[in-house]
């Protein structure tokens, strides 16, 4: 129940966040709270009341499939209605511009964005567009993204689980922003989301699969940093307790994959890479602190060891992980710039908040079907 809880706190408290900031900038600040709290009552009451009994609903495959693909219809709809290059956001341009220098033999990162600025996604998740690149907008990737999402959630969840993870997050505002700016940033933790999930379960692990899980731990460190958050939190318990062989080959497998997905830009242009003021790694990590860790890596162990007491509780731990990472970057900031009033200004970007949401979404999904089987036959029988 405590995780239940967790999960829609962080669920209301990060969309609220996204419906204040840009309500803000078109209603007065009573409207947009109204807001908020209308917005919060009627995801609390459909977590609590009404998904559980639509989980029960008999509905065939094929309806299932079609209600899918309708909203995922919508959802590309609303991506194409703003004009890209009037999009005050940068993602999508930082991925877009990369591949044209790539495809056009121009050194990739030193490629600007449509704001002037330039690009930090690493090389596997600028690699993972290229599809997307060919199709005239990076941004569709967030259909791959919701593929796996669903399908590696069906493998851990009862039905229909996945699809009330995907409601959810259909029906988040920091989704549907996403979205409208063509940003990559929820996309990347749908995979690495999905990507650890497959690990769970193909039954990877530290011990017998020190080398493979290795390799894919370094190519989703090759996307974005935080990327690793969910892959450390369900996998550090058991590599405290491997043995010491493969404490040694693993994280060694998972520098040296993350490097050499670096190799051929450094060979292509070593000073642009390595020194040039605005290159990736500058741009991942510029806006922490290295003093947080001295409180985030405590946390993150506590976390690890009480995920591993049962199953799925990983889910919620990452999802607590990342919400404190970018928690913690922002109250540091705002205490040694003295910046409390300005959470809502450019220089706070709430987006990084969305990054725990495809964990929250799965969490609630897992609380809801669970609870399905706790409701009274007449109740299941009326709601058909």
């Amino acid at each position: 129940m405590k995780t239940y809880r967790t999960a829609l706190f962080l669920y209301l408290f990060i969309n609220s966040l996204f419906i204040l900031k840009y309500g803000l900038r078109l209603l007065p600040w009573y409207v947009v709270v109204a807001a908020c709290l209308v917005y919060a009552a009627i995801v609390a009451v459909s977590c609590k009341h009404l998904l559980p009994r639509l989980s029960g609903l008999t509905i065939t495959r094929s309806a299932q499939m079609i209600a899918m693909i309708v909203c995922v219809g919508f959802i590309v709809a609303f991506q194409y209605i703003p004009d890209p290059m009037s999009i005050q956001v940068d993602r999508w341009s930082a991925i877009h511009n990369f591949l044209y220098n790539l495809t056009h033999g121009i050194y990739p990162y030193a490629a600007q964005t449509h704001l002037n600025g330039y690009g930090s996604p690493f090389p596997v998740w600028q690699l993972f567009h290229l599809p997307f690149y060919f199709m005239g907008n990076v941004g569709l990737s967030f259909i791959l993204g919701i593929l796996l999402f669903t399908h590696s959630l069906s493998l851990h969840l009862k039905e229909p689980g996945e699809r009330i993870a995907f409601a959810l997050l259909a029906c988040s505002p920091a989704f549907i922003y996403e979205i409208l700016v063509r940003s990559d940033l929820m996309t990347n933790f749908m995979v690495s989301m999905s990507v650890l999930l497959y690990c769970i379960h193909y039954r990877l692990s530290v011990q017998k699969n020190p080398v493979l899980l290795g390799v894919i731990t370094g190519l989703m460190m090759s996307t974005r940093l935080s990327a690793i958050i969910p892959f450390c939190i369900y996998y550090f318990y058991e590599y405290c307790h491997t043995k010491l062989r493969q404490q040694i080959i693993f994280p060694a497998i998972v520098v040296f994959t993350f490097l050499l997905t670096f190799l051929p830009f450094l060979l292509w242009d070593r000073e642009m890479l390595l020194f040039f003021e605005y290159n990736p790694f500058v741009l991942q990590t510029r806006q922490g602190h290295l003093s947080d860790f001295a409180l985030l890596i405590p946390i993150g162990i506590c976390l690890s060891f009480w995920q591993s007491k049962q199953p799925h509780r990983h889910l919620i731990a990452s999802a607590a992980m990342l919400f404190l990472l970018v928690t913690i970057t922002f109250v540091h900031s705002m205490m040694v710039d003295n910046t409390w009033g300005e959470i809502f200004e450019s220089r706070f970007d709430i987006t990084y908040f969305g990054m725990s949401l495809p964990f929250v979404g799965a969490t609630l999904a897992l609380y809801i079907v669970d609870n399905t089987d706790n409701i009274p036959a007449r109740s299941q029988h009326n709601s058909r």
